[in-house]
Formats: C-alpha cells, structure tokens, sequence
C-alpha cells in the first residue's frame, strides 16, 4: 500500500507531523513499553480515545520503572539479610540496607534491618533517626507499631514497646521480626515466661538472625534456672554463629553457675581472640579474671588497656586496692581515672561506685554528694532530647535505688554527727545509760 500523506497543520510554515497508521491492537500493544510510550508522545491527539492511549502508555511505563527499581532494592535488602543471618558484624548489611533505601525510598523494611544494624553497632542515634525516616513514609500500621516500639526499647522503654508490639501482632501474628522485638521487651522486663514463648514463635517463623532468638531465649532459660535447655539453645546458636559474643558469654555463665571453671574460661578466652568489639573483649577480660576465685591482675590490666573509658576493669582494680586496705589509693585511682572521661555514657554509675568508696572511710558529705549526682544524670538520660512520652523502666529502677542508698547515707551521716542521747533512770528500770538490767 502507498504510504500516507503527510498532514499539514496550521501552526507555523513547514511544521509537518507524521500522521497516525491505525494498526491492529494487538501489535500496538506488543511494543516494547519504552518504545510504546515514546512513539505515542509525539503523535498528534486526535480524540479522547487517543489521550488515552497515551496516558495509560505512560502509566504502564511508569509502573514498570517503579516493579524494576522495588525489584533492585529488594536484592539488597536480600544480600544484607543473607550477611546477618549468619554474623554479627553488621557493616556490609548496613551499606545493603542504605543502598536499598536510595534506591527505593518507600521500603520500609530496608529502614527497620538498617535501624537493627545500627543498634548492633550500639548507634543508638542513627538507629532512631533511621527509623523516624521509615515513619515519614507511611508505612502500614502494623509497621509503624513496631517502628515506634524499637524506638521506645531504644531509649529503654520496653513497658510501652511491649504494648505496640501487642497490638502490631494482632494484625500480623505471622510476622517473626514483630514476634522477636515482642521478646526483646518481654525479656528486658524480666517475663522470661512471656519472653521464651515468643522467641519460639519468632523461630518457628524462620526469623532471619535465629542465632539471636537461640541466644537471648538461652538467657531466659538460664534465668528461670533451666540450664540445660540454655545449654542446648547456646549450642544451636553457636552452630549458626560461631564466634557469637553474646551466646560464649551466656554459656560461661551457665558453665560457671554448674561449677565448670574451665568451660567458663574457655569461652571468655574465644570472645577476647575473636570479638572485634574493645567493649566486649574488655568484658570478656574481666569475666575471665575472676574465674578461678583470685583475681588476674593481668586479665584487669589487659581489660583496661583494650578500652580505658569502661568502668568495670576500673571497679575490678580500685576493688582489689579496697581489699588490700588502700581505699584512699582507691578513691584517688577513680578519681582520677573520671577526670579522663568526662564523655563516658556511664558517669551516673562512676560517681554512685566513688560514693561507695567515700562510704568506706565514712565521708559521708562525700559520698551524698556523688550519689545526688547520679541520680541527676540518671534522671537526664543517656540519648540527648530524651522524649517525655518515653518511660525508661531500667532508669526509674536505678533512680529508685539510688534514692535508697541515698537515704542511708543520710540517716548514717545523721547518727555520726548527733551525741547520743542519755537518760535517767526511769520507773521502767532502764539505767543511766539506757540499757535494759
């Protein structure tokens, strides 16, 4: 057939446009997307039916953009998921998860696995400001529960996270990360009960980092005084996680409560040659230096060596001054060491430890004034722009502590400085003194 004449239109002189070969629908509708959208966006529109046309071409186009890009981001969030289900070293996960999230602003689970990352990198702050970016996507409810759950456990709040937690698994009971958070509040609360139940659920889900869930389920078992099914949940954990800190350290305990020295030590010696992190291995040095009974002075040397602002190789050392009748030696060693470490996220428990060793040699004044400032740093918190919806469970039971030792400090320092006070003898028969015949 000839080809179509050109069609010119009354616009400016020469402008000619193709005009539009009906075809069968069928082959129009075979192009290539790309291709379909580009040809019908320089034809002319002649009708409604064409404006259509054209429009749901660009539609099909932009649907297809977006399936492509959810596709990309979904394998990162994959090949970060793969890294964390077998270690604990987060960093690769943590550039997948920021990689998925530039690619695919919108998928919320890129943010909650970066947010997880960055707990176990102890970065609280970018763990919170990652998952108050998921919230600024509108993500479903059950979702946005458990954002805002993570964040209150984040700034230690687990009563609260445990209730969003609870209402998030009403409307997904199938979800395993929901389950395993719903553990983490449980457990930081003490209901081992409640906590153990849901660890299981969360496995039984194939919850991605099950050496955790086995870990954290151990230490539930270990506190509701099960040990050999804590022993055997460390055991699986290992299997998956080899070198998993937490469950070596978890299974020391459990050994050294059944009286195995040996097995204790062992594990606190595979956490100082293989952890990356100077806090735990400096734990690990510590733990391993009071296995025997005797303490290792080298063990809390090489453990405030590795991470000299950590307070408890300090308490370890300024404790074994203590013993050897050196308290003042011991309360000049903190002092000092405070001085140094003026940023350290512990400072409430450093000035409430001096306080216990100003108690020692009676500096009551001393001693008031390092507990009062406990409580005021305590009280602070540790995350700056502590929100007031949040309700910090451990803080307030610290608080309340503190305020108790306060107040015998108090009435110590209030029967020091009082004479005592005689009386005559009386018709009951109480002598000068006051003691009973």
């Amino acid at each position: 057939a000839p080809a179509p004449p050109l069609e010119t239109l009354k616009t400016a002189p020469g402008t000619q446009v193709v005009q539009v070969v009906e075809h069968p629908k069928s082959v129009i509708m075979g192009l290539p997307f790309h291709v379909f959208g580009d040809v019908f966006s320089f034809v002319p529109l002649r009708s409604l039916s064409e404006a259509a046309t054209v429009c749901s071409s660009w539609a099909a186009v932009a649907r297809f953009a977006v399936e492509e890009t959810e596709k990309r981001a979904e394998q990162y969030v994959h090949e970060g998921l793969l890294r964390m289900a077998t270690t604990n070293s987060p960093w690769e996960s943590l550039d997948k998860f920021q990689t998925a999230i530039a690619v695919f602003p919108r998928m919320i689970k890129a943010y909650y696995w970066a947010a997880k990352a960055f707990l176990i990198l102890s970065d609280c702050e970018g763990a919170i400001r990652t998952m108050d970016r998921a919230l600024q996507q509108q993500p479903s409810r059950s979702e946005s529960l458990k954002l805002q759950a993570c964040i209150l456990y984040t700034y230690g709040d687990d009563r609260h996270a445990s209730e969003l937690l609870e209402e998030a698994l009403r409307l997904e009971p199938n979800d395993a990360t929901i389950h395993f958070e719903l553990g983490f509040c449980y457990q930081g609360l003490r209901e081992f009960a409640k906590a153990i139940d849901c660890y299981a659920a969360a496995l039984r889900l194939n919850y991605t980092r099950a050496f955790v869930a086995l870990a954290n389920r151990a230490d539930c078992w270990y506190h509701s005084n099960k040990m050999e099914e804590a022993l055997e949940d460390l055991t699986a954990s290992l299997l998956i996680c080899p070198h998993y800190p937490l469950a070596l350290r978890i299974r020391a305990i459990v050994n050294e409560h059944l009286g195995d020295a040996h097995a204790a030590h062992k594990d606190y010696t595979t956490i100082i040659e293989t952890a990356t992190d100077p806090k735990v291995q400096s734990d690990a040095y510590c733990d391993r230096a009071v296995c025997f009974g005797d303490v290792d002075v080298d063990d809390i040397e090489q453990a405030h060596r590795i991470y000299p602002n950590y307070l408890k190789p300090v308490q370890f050392k300024a404790s074994a001054l203590v013993n050897d009748g050196r308290v003042d030696e011991a309360i000049t060693y903190v002092s000092e060491w405070m001085a140094g470490t003026t940023a350290n996220a512990d400072r409430a428990s450093q000035y409430a430890f001096r306080g216990e060793l100003y108690s020692i040699i009676r500096d009551w004044k001393a001693s008031i004034r390092d507990y009062e400032k406990a409580i005021e740093l305590t009280e602070h918190g540790k995350i700056p722009e502590y929100p007031d919806y949040c309700d910090d469970y451990d803080a307030r039971e610290t608080v309340s502590a503190y305020f108790e030792r306060l107040e015998e400090l108090k009435a110590e320092q209030l029967l020091e400085e009082q004479p005592p006070r005689f009386s005559l003898a009386s018709p009951t028969g109480n002598d000068f003194w006051g003691h009973s015949n």
